[in-house]
C-alpha cells in the first residue's frame, strides 16, 4: 500500500495535530510503506518541530495518473469531513480523527457547525475503510455515534517526543499554560491566581508560538501546568506536561481523562470541570502546599508519574498501535475491493 496524508493548507503556527500527522507518516514509512504528506507547497515544513517525511504538492498529487484503489489509501483529518467524498477520487479513505468534537465543526460552535446527519453519512461513506482515533473517549464516541463495529476503529497511541523528567532537574516557581485555546478562561484564572498570597512568588509563563524544543525547556522548569484545552481528542499538552514532571491543574478536555486517571495514585493532577475557575485556584493551592510541606515525596511522585506517562505513550507504543491499525486497514481494504463497485454502502 501507498499512503497519502492530506495536510493542507500549510500552517506554520504550532498545532499539535500537525506534528502527530507527521509522526504517523514517519511510522508508516518505518513499517515499510510508502507514505507521503500532501501539502500546498511540497517544500513547506512547519518549522517548529523536526521531522523527515515525503511530501508532494496538492497540485502535483491531483495530476498523478497512476493512483489505484488496489494500493493507494488516502488519510484525511477529521476536519475534512465536508470533503470526504470529493477527495476520494474512488480511492479508499482512512480518517485520522484527533478530536471527536471537531468532527462536527471546529472550535466556533456556530460558524463551523456541521449537521450530525451529514457527519454520520460521511463517516459511513463506502470508501471510508478505517477510522483512527487517539483516545478511549473518542473511540467510544465514534463507535456509538457512527454505529461502527470495532474492526473499523483503531486506537492510535500518541507517542511523546523526548519529554522527560528526573530528580536532578530543578523545578522553578513557574506556572505555565498555553493560551491558544479558551484564552478567555485563561485570562480569568490568571487574574484569580495573581491575587492569591500563595502564588506571590510564582511566575506565570504563557507558552505561545513556541518550538517543540522551547516547549520542552519551559515544561521541564515548570512546577505547574494549567490546562485550558476543551474539548480535546487526547490532550497532548497535558501528556507532555506530565511527562516533563509537572503537576497539572485544569480541564481534561474529556479525551484527556485517561491521563488524569492514569496518575491519580500520585496526587499530582487535579481535574477541573469546564468553567469552574475557582477550582483552578484550589488545585494550584494544593500543589503549592504539598510542594512546600511534603517536598521530597511530592518531587518523587512527579518523577513517578512522568515515568508512567512516558512508558504508556512511548514512541514504540505508537508504532505498535499503528502496526495493528495497518493490519485492520489491509483487511478492510480487501473487503472494500471485493464488494460490488456499484454498491452504495460498504457492509461489514
Amino acid at each position: 500500500m501507498r499512503f497519502w496524508l492530506a495536510l493542507h493548507p500549510d500552517v506554520a503556527k504550532p498545532i499539535g495535530g500537525v506534528k502527530q500527522m507527521h509522526r504517523l507518516s514517519e511510522h508508516l514509512s518505518s513499517l515499510g510503506y510508502t507514505s507521503t504528506i500532501i501539502q500546498e507547497d511540497s517544500s513547506f515544513h512547519p518549522g517548529w518541530f523536526e521531522s523527515e517525511v515525503n511530501t508532494i504538492s496538492l497540485k502535483q498529487w491531483n495530476s498523478l495518473t497512476d493512483l489505484s484503489k488496489f494500493r493507494d489509501v488516502i488519510i484525511l483529518p477529521e476536519t475534512y469531513v465536508r470533503f470526504f467524498r470529493s477527495y476520494s477520487r474512488g480511492l479508499p479513505l482512512v480518517i485520522f480523527n484527533q478530536n471527536g468534537s471537531y468532527t462536527f465543526g471546529e472550535s466556533d460552535p456556530v460558524k463551523n457547525r456541521i449537521s450530525p446527519k451529514f457527519v454520520f453519512d460521511s463517516y459511513n461513506f463506502r470508501n471510508v475503510i478505517q477510522i483512527l482515533c487517539v483516545s478511549e473517549h473518542d473511540k467510544n464516541l465514534l463507535s456509538v455515534f457512527c454505529d461502527m463495529p470495532d474492526e473499523r476503529i483503531s486506537l492510535i497511541v500518541n507517542g511523546l517526543d523526548n519529554f522527560s523528567c528526573s530528580n536532578s532537574i530543578k523545578k522553578h516557581n513557574i506556572i505555565s499554560f498555553m493560551p491558544r485555546k479558551n484564552s478567555f478562561d485563561a485570562g480569568i484564572v490568571m487574574r484569580l491566581l495573581s491575587i492569591q498570597p500563595f502564588s506571590s512568588n510564582f511566575k506565570f509563563y504563557p507558552i505561545a508560538n513556541a518550538s517543540h524544543q522551547e516547549v520542552m525547556n519551559v515544561l521541564q522548569k515548570s512546577l505547574i501546568f494549567l490546562s485550558f484545552g476543551h474539548p480535546e481528542g487526547f490532550g497532548l499538552p497535558v501528556a507532555e506536561a506530565l511527562a516533563s514532571g509537572c503537576s497539572v491543574v485544569g480541564y481534561t478536555g474529556l479525551g484527556g481523562r485517561e491521563l488524569f486517571d492514569k496518575v491519580l495514585r500520585y496526587n499530582v493532577a487535579f481535574p477541573v470541570e469546564n468553567g469552574d475557575w475557582p477550582a483552578f485556584v484550589n488545585g494550584v493551592s494544593s500543589v503549592v502546599s504539598r510542594y512546600k510541606h511534603d517536598h521530597s515525596n511530592f518531587v518523587g511522585d512527579l518523577a513517578k508519574s512522568s515515568t508512567l506517562i512516558r512508558q504508556s505513550y512511548s514512541d514504540l507504543a505508537m508504532q505498535d498501535s499503528i502496526k495493528s491499525a495497518v493490519f485492520s486497514i489491509e483487511k478492510n481494504l480487501s473487503r472494500f475491493l471485493s464488494s460490488d463497485s456499484d454498491a452504495s454502502s460498504f457492509a461489514f
